[in-house]
């Protein structure tokens, strides 16, 4: 568990993205944790934060130290500002004031505090020096777990922590970029490192978690993922019971329903449609589920207790199912040592079904899970077959884009065009449906088509309902725009389809390759899958193409492309195929270049015109 740290609150209140070079540096950052053998601990923590020239000191000169009051206890016993002269300047302690926070949107509850430190007479130039002693509970009572990634954004003259455990938790250490020195004493053993960062630079530009590519350490009791499984599972099968309140839903939803995947797929139906997202608290809440029937009873609830109602409505029929965490961010890469804090998500796993299955994704058909879960380390409680474990690499989201489109005498258009999909995409697009619910299908298309210039005149999508989850989902819309005879006259026509359609080598479908934010980042997203593309266009008899657009045929190691045109009387047409492999979730090195030139080329083929021009007698 990573716990938070004061230095942290600073960092968040200085710079609106973490990736910035902070207007601050830690001239000193010395935390000693005095681990006891039940795995709560003691923590001192020093700190010494040097304002530097442009630092926002009215935002930086009140400074909060959180922490959750289930778990965690915080008291200030030193603070004042510190001069360049060597004066200091005290806070009086008796005036430091704990507020208890309101929840963050979506929490039910925090059982988040902060006590409050207002420095006197701060000024840029001056440090921030300041002690804090807290107290924390276990998260897994007998274990301990402790790790940070260090920030690159962040200047450090000295950070030094220091861990002491009982002999009889011993711990094991991963790093990388720093070094742990261990030191054995009788009945205790230290664990101690050190680093500084010197240049403080922006990582604004990389696509993978830090914790992937930065200087990190990890600190663990458990010495093996099974060890770390097997005391989470005390945590979280209780709250798998089936009662009787669980047992009669399960056999109401699967009622006439005999094959046992049928009924895992309406479990999940109705899970993943009547629960609504929720935390419902912070705190121990974040690793710790409630009890199946509580969920059930409020409706509501956050991935874990989806997770265990789930499970539980699935164990009422006798299907076997894992709770599974995972990281559904950016995080690619486990630490050796067991760490419960690198994993921020539940899934579940079926193996009499061989399939993983997000009950909260509630536009995902069953055994579909969101582009983020793909190509992931997962650790499974209580699976006899181990805990380590890996999600799939995404290979079978397809798209099938289809547009007609007719342009008459003054330059109006008349389309009728959607696209269908499958996999992550076909969830990606329900969610989109239901936010031109929530929009109005009506405004979404008129301001679609005026980003192109278009005027929408009549039209509006056709929205499927989203209840069932079929395994494809489709979008289509059918639409005039206002007369443009600059259309007639040798105007380059906009592809109107580009409000209705997914284009194959775009980020919503291939990933964060195709994202120009992540242009130099190495490794990035890239995700497998096919497309086809057929668009038409018919167009007047007093009119005639100027030119015919050229044909494309694009191949590497991971990506074929073509489109080929045609031209016949009075209509023009493209049919274009794509086809994406990718061994893993991440595309690096020459194969991460190769891949970025051929979308960026498919990009180019896409923004062919189409002109027309006047038969002249």
């Amino acid at each position: 568990m990573r716990r938070v740290l004061p230095v942290l609150i600073l960092m968040a209140a200085a710079a609106g993205a973490q990736a910035q070079v902070y207007p601050f540096k830690l001239r000193l950052a010395d935390k000693h944790v005095d681990v006891a053998a039940d795995g709560s601990s003691v923590t001192t923590m020093h700190t010494e934060v040097e304002l530097l020239d442009g630092a926002p000191v009215d935002q930086l000169s009140r400074q909060t130290v959180p922490y959750f009051e289930t778990v965690q206890d915080a008291q200030i016993t030193a603070a004042y500002t510190l001069k360049p002269d060597g004066r200091k300047l005290a806070v009086d302690l008796r005036r430091i004031a704990t507020e208890r926070l309101p929840p963050p949107a979506g929490v039910d509850s925090s059982g988040l505090e902060q006590k409050v430190i207002d420095f006197p007479g701060v000024q840029a130039g001056d440090t921030l020096v300041y002690d804090v002693v807290s107290h924390t509970k276990p998260t897994l009572q007998g274990g301990y777990m402790y790790g940070d990634v260090i920030s690159p954004s962040l200047g450090r003259d000295d950070t030094q922590l220091t861990i002491t455990a009982p002999a009889s938790l011993p711990l094991r250490f991963d790093t990388h970029g720093v070094t742990v020195v261990e030191t054995a004493s009788p009945g205790r053993n230290t664990y101690s490192l050190h680093y500084s960062v010197k240049s403080p630079v922006s990582d604004a530009d990389q696509f993978v978690a830090r914790s992937d590519r930065e200087s990190r350490y990890t600190f663990s009791s458990y010495q093996t993922y099974d060890d770390l499984a097997a005391a989470y599972a005390k945590l979280v099968e209780p709250k798998i019971a089936v009662t009787a309140k669980i047992r009669a839903l399960a056999d109401a939803i699967t009622a006439g329903v005999a094959d046992r995947r049928e009924q895992a797929e309406k479990i999940h139906l109705w899970v993943a449609t009547h629960l609504v997202y929720l935390a419902v608290e912070l705190g121990a809440g974040w690793y710790v589920p409630r009890d199946a029937e509580a969920v059930l009873a409020s409706g509501k609830g956050d991935c874990k207790d989806h997770a265990v109602l789930f499970m539980a409505l699935l164990k009422a029929k006798g299907i076997d199912a894992n709770y599974v965490l995972i990281d559904a961010g950016n995080g690619f890469t486990l630490s050796s040592a067991p760490d419960l804090s690198q994993f921020n998500h539940v899934i579940v796993w079926l193996p009499e079904f061989r399939t993983y299955v997000d009950p909260t994704a509630h536009t995902s058909p069953f055994g579909v899970l969101p582009f983020t879960e793909y190509g992931k380390p997962v650790l499974h409680i209580a699976d006899a077959a181990g805990a380590l474990h890996r999600t799939p690499v995404l290979s079978g989201s397809t798209i099938a884009n289809v547009t007609a489109a007719t342009i008459d005498e003054l330059g109006g258009l008349s389309v009728i065009s959607g696209v269908k999909a499958t996999g992550p995409v076909a969830a990606a697009l329900r969610l989109l449906g239901e936010k031109m619910r929530a929009r109005g299908a009506e405004d979404y298309l008129t301001g679609g088509l005026m980003m192109l210039r278009l005027t929408r005149t009549d039209g509006t999508f056709s929205i499927p309902a989203t209840a069932d989850l079929p395994p494809e989902y489709q979008l289509s819309a059918t639409f005039t725009t206002a007369p443009e005879p600059r259309f007639l006259s040798g105007a380059a026509i906009p592809r109107p389809d580009n409000v209705t359609t997914i284009p194959p080598a775009e980020a919503a479908f291939v990933g964060a390759i195709a994202d120009a934010r992540y242009a130099n980042a190495d490794p990035v997203a890239c995700y497998g899958g096919e497309a086809t593309d057929d668009f038409s266009l018919q167009f007047p008899a007093g009119s005639k193409l100027a030119s015919l657009p050229q044909d494309a045929a694009i191949k590497t190691a991971n990506i074929e492309y073509t489109s080929h045109w045609t031209f016949s009387g009075h209509a023009v047409r493209v049919h274009r195929e794509y086809r994406a492999r990718f061994d893993g979730p991440l595309c690096s090195g020459q194969a991460r270049l190769d891949a970025m030139d051929a979308l960026s080329r498919i990009r180019d083929d896409y923004r062919q015109e189409i002109k027309l021009r006047p038969i002249t007698p």
